[in-house]
């Protein structure tokens, strides 16, 4: 996976019809940022960015899109890790 540098680069914001699965999605949700492996941030109209990839809970939220970055990298990083 690299480094949280060069996952972040992979970074792209989208609309959010193209969600892996936009039931999942929290009903402020206006677009969302997809990473490499289909991981993604939801975009909030209330300025945070939630990671929540349960679709379930409170996740990870904040106004700074750093920080939400760098908890989804560890989660993904430690369940590639596991396999």
């Amino acid at each position: 996976m690299g480094n949280l540098k060069s996952f972040t680069e992979t970074g792209l914001i989208c609309k959010k019809d193209l969600a892996p699965d936009i039931n999942k999605l929290h009903n402020l949700t206006t677009d969302i940022i997809m990473y490499l492996g289909g991981h993604c941030i939801e975009m909030l109209k209330n300025g945070y960015f939630l990671y929540r990839p349960t679709g379930k809970g409170r996740g990870k939220r904040s106004r700074d899109l750093s920080v939400v970055e760098k908890f989804m990298y560890n989660e993904v990083s430690s369940v590639a890790h596991k396999n």
